[in-house]
Order: C-alpha cells, then sequence, then structure tokens
C-alpha cells in the first residue's frame, strides 16, 4: 500500500483550490499531484488554507488574518515545526490547540507532512 500525499490527506478534491501560506522552500516540489490551476493567492478564494508558522508570534498573526478573509466552509490547516527540527520551536500541537480554543476554535484532526513538519486542522465557528 502506497503512502498518502500531502494533498490527500489535506482531501483536495478535483476543482478544489489550495491557499499557502509561507511555506518552505523545499514542500512545492513535493506537490507533484498537485492539479494544475489548484493554487491560489487569495485565501477568500480557497477550499483549503494551509498556514505555515514557524512561532507564536507567526501564530498569533497568521491565523487571524485567514480567518477573515476564509468563505463558509473553507478548511484551515496550521502546520507548524516538529519538536525535533532546528531551529527549536515556541510551539507545537497542544499550545495551537489550546490557543485556537481561547478564540472559540478547536482542533479536529492531524498529520505528518514529512521529517520537519506537522500540520494541525482547526475548526473555525
Amino acid at each position: 500500500m502506497s503512502e498518502r500525499t500531502v494533498l490527500q490527506k489535506l482531501h483536495l478534491k478535483p476543482g478544489q483550490r489550495l491557499y499557502l501560506s509561507s511555506p518552505p522552500e523545499h514542500f512545492l516540489g513535493s506537490l507533484t499531484d498537485l492539479p494544475e490551476g489548484a493554487l491560489t493567492e487569495e485565501p477568500g478564494e480557497a477550499s483549503i488554507i494551509l498556514l505555515f508558522v514557524r512561532d507564536r508570534t507567526e501564530l498569533e498573526s497568521a491565523v487571524p488574518a485567514a480567518v477573515g478573509r476564509m468563505t463558509k466552509g473553507a478548511a484551515l490547516w496550521v502546520a507548524y515545526p516538529k519538536s525535533s527540527s532546528r531551529p527549536a520551536t515556541d510551539i507545537n500541537r497542544d499550545s495551537i490547540w489550546s490557543w485556537a480554543r481561547k478564540w472559540g476554535m478547536d482542533a479536529v484532526a492531524s498529520f505528518s507532512i514529512d521529517q520537519r513538519w506537522s500540520a494541525l486542522r482547526i475548526k473555525v465557528p
């Protein structure tokens, strides 16, 4: 059985659009199954938003900005460095979840993107 791709883990379906915020350089090359025209530069056009945040400061600015521009029903994923990644970070799955709950949001799913990054899906009310 083959491993699922990042796009499959994000549940990107045909006809949907993906917005990426601050992806690491190596990430775009890993999206070999990305359909043509699926990427958008406008979060308001996206069915799925994937924000890469490296620390709490980025989390606290990127998530509210994205939420303010999301369309109803869009999926929000927050990618964060794994604890084994370097340089060290001040966020992890639990701290993101705790932060989201303070704002009335909830974490509903997670997956490993690669050796350096994990992603947490945030349900926005």
